[in-house]
């Protein structure tokens, strides 16, 4: 190979690495992901365009704004300043989501769903007295037997005349088939899938464009949120002793509305109608010792809304800060907040997996734990079934429940869901299920350098904290 074809070679590379970081530094995401993906994408190009065309951070413009489109016609034809006015007073993290245009704090009784199989037959019943509507969304809803046993209920509830919508996303359940799916549909039901793979089309396979979130709303009144997905492996009745540990919440009352419009966002975003929001709306009752607020955020927004309300938790505590989490890999910020707690003096506990689902997430959470043993901070391993429940609870006002990961991925790139407790008796039942798994995990109290193979490992795996 001849000089000038050298320097040509040469010269593309340098065009290729300076124009794919101006764009990447265009999309103003973090200096470190963004960093991240220069590298990757300049150096290993052949390996980092797929990769990034799967998982990589683009904002995606014409899906945020119709996105933002189904928000705005939503809240046009909901009355929503009616049913989302405050039914208690704005802590500091409850006003930290108010402030980034989330639901204030509303009434609800509260019902800890502490097994896959209290909450699937919670499920089963509400639906089995539904009157009116069901409306379900799962990131996965994977046939099983528990698919099976929501799938007849449903049925027979499109056979009383109950209107069923169920919306599951289009990766997270990219094996749910059509087949499966036949007999609600042939009983009535709507099915549809958030953010539809369009490989006619030619249209990039959007990972990031994901609806990681678990709603249920049973006429307007009850609701489920939570860690748990449609899978027979949160069901100790289907798998036993395997059964992975979660939680998930049944609320009653006004909160409730909260979740529907998420529903009716997410629906109409993925459908491009609205159904009539007569009916879907009960009036305000007022009822409920707990005090709820239903905080969500996605791709869509850039303030990130669960994320700056469990950091202004978490900077706020004063006693205590219990983490319980699948996936520990924090990014920079929210590290060092939880560090800083514990070097002042303040009870932080952090819980998770003894073995994960995800070996690089493995890795790269190892990577993190000798900071905060460092500075005093308690870390568990839970074992040995899998740990996929997603808590935060500080102090004795504020636990937070729902589908949020302690990582970049939920942070920044997936839609997620969170149903935060703000009055102490909510608190205090998950602050005593909190406790059970603490006690019953395997204390990590050990600081020693792994050998040389694991510290490259966990090193080489914290290099894709970003993307993870």
């Amino acid at each position: 190979m001849g000089p000038c074809v050298n320097l040509v070679l040469i010269g593309l590379e340098v065009a290729w690495a300076v124009g794919i970081t101006a764009y990447l530094v265009l999309q103003r995401r973090s200096p470190v992901a963004t960093l991240a993906w220069a590298l990757v994408l300049s150096l290993l190009p052949l390996v980092g365009l797929p990769l990034y065309l799967l998982v990589g951070p683009r904002r995606v413009q014409r899906r945020r704004l119709r996105y933002s489109r189904s928000r705005e016609r939503v809240l046009d034809e909901a009355p929503a300043r009616a049913v989302l006015t405050p039914d208690a007073a704005l802590s500091g993290p409850a006003q930290v989501a108010v402030s980034l245009g989330e639901p204030p704090p509303l009434r609800a009784e509260v019902r800890l769903l502490e097994t896959g199989g209290v909450c699937f037959q919670a499920l089963v019943d509400a639906i089995g007295a539904a009157q009116h509507h069901v409306h379900l969304e799962y990131f996965i809803f994977r046939e099983g037997q528990v698919a099976t046993a929501l799938r007849q209920a449903l049925v027979a509830a499109c056979q009383r005349g109950v209107v069923v919508r169920l919306l599951v996303d289009a990766i997270g359940s990219l094996s749910l088939s059509d087949a499966f799916l036949a007999p609600l549909v042939a009983a009535g039901g709507q099915v549809a899938r958030f953010n539809a793979v369009r490989f006619g089309a030619l249209r990039p396979w959007y990972v990031n464009f994901r609806t990681h979130r678990k709603i249920v709303v049973v006429d307007g009144r009850v609701g489920f949120t939570g860690g748990m997905n449609v899978d027979d492996v949160h069901d100790e009745r289907v798998v036993g002793d395997a059964a992975w540990r979660d939680l998930h919440l049944e609320l009653r009352g006004d909160a409730v509305a909260a979740l529907q419009l998420l529903f009716l966002e997410d629906w109409c975003f993925s459908t491009g109608t609205l159904p009539a929001i007569e009916g879907l709306l009960p009036p305000r009752g007022g009822q409920g010792a707990g005090v709820v607020q239903v905080v969500a955020s996605g791709p869509d927004h850039p303030w990130f809304a669960i994320y700056k309300q469990w950091m202004e938790a978490i900077a706020s505590a004063r006693r205590r800060v219990w983490l319980c989490t699948p996936y520990f890999v924090p990014d920079e910020a929210m590290l060092q907040v939880l560090v800083a707690r514990a070097l002042a003096g303040v009870q932080v506990r952090v819980l998770v997996p003894g073995r994960g689902d995800h070996a690089l997430v493995d890795a790269a959470a190892r990577s993190y734990l000798p900071a905060l043993i460092e500075a005093g901070a308690e870390v568990r391993r839970y074992g040995p079934s899998m740990l996929h429940a997603k808590v935060l609870l500080v102090d004795d006002t504020f636990a937070s429940v729902g589908t949020f990961n302690f990582d970049n991925r939920s942070f920044r790139l997936n839609f997620e869901v969170t149903a935060t407790l703000l009055d102490e008796a909510s608190v205090q039942r998950v602050s005593e299920r909190l406790g059970r798994d603490f006690a019953s995990a395997s204390p990590v109290d050990t600081i020693a350098s792994p050998p040389l193979s694991g510290r490259l490992a966990e090193g080489l795996a914290r290099l894709f904290a970003p993307l993870l």
